[in-house]
């Protein structure tokens, strides 16, 4: 499954959050990786500071959940949740933690992000009260995948599964099953267009 094929189901998802009861905005995964890592190195801190500024720019202030596909080290795709109203970041991966070091520049990047939303919703609502989120990040391992070439399904499942409010733990999650559901899906979105 490619890049090209995840970001036009991210597209579809994007389009569809009106369906859903939480204003929320889908990151692309190059947008989204314009954030933490690109080729296997880290944003700096300046960089990824401009990618959350445009990305923030881009969509209404509204948005109180932001959803995404990160990459970890070119090998592993999760998914993360971020939401303003519950003060939370959820991160998703399919084949668990363990020793993974790649995970924590990523979860840095998701709170510089998520303090940068904060502000500019909390600018945009004067009637809120002054004292800011105290953030905290669930790290989420299941279900797991049986494999070891379908973590970006799981993660784009994850993602599908928030905007939609549908019990993550109820879905029955089998690799080409689910390869197939995701082009049925874009083929169907694309053929009413």
């Amino acid at each position: 499954m490619t890049s090209a094929l995840l970001d036009a189901g991210l597209a579809e998802l994007q389009d569809r959050w009106t369906f859903s009861s939480i204003p929320t905005g889908v990151l692309s995964t190059s947008r989204s990786a314009s954030l933490t890592h690109i080729q296997r190195k880290q944003v700096p801190l300046k960089r990824a500071m401009t990618a959350i500024l445009e990305v923030l720019d881009s969509w209404s202030s509204s948005l109180t959940q932001f959803v995404m596909l990160l990459n970890m080290d070119n090998t592993h795709w999760i998914s993360a949740a971020v939401s303003l109203l519950s003060g939370s970041v959820t991160v998703y991966s399919s084949l668990g933690w363990g020793r993974c070091a790649a995970k924590d520049p990523i979860v840095d990047g998701l709170l510089l992000f998520m303090r940068q939303a904060e502000l500019r919703w909390r600018v945009s609502r004067p009637d809120r009260s002054v004292g800011g989120i105290e953030w905290t990040v669930d790290q989420v391992i299941s279900p797991r995948q049986e494999d070891s070439n379908n973590c970006r399904l799981f993660a784009f499942t994850y993602i599908w599964c928030t905007i939609h409010r549908q019990d993550w733990t109820s879905v029955v999650l089998v690799g080409d099953q689910l390869i197939l559901s995701i082009i049925y899906f874009l083929l169907m979105c694309g053929r009413s267009r």
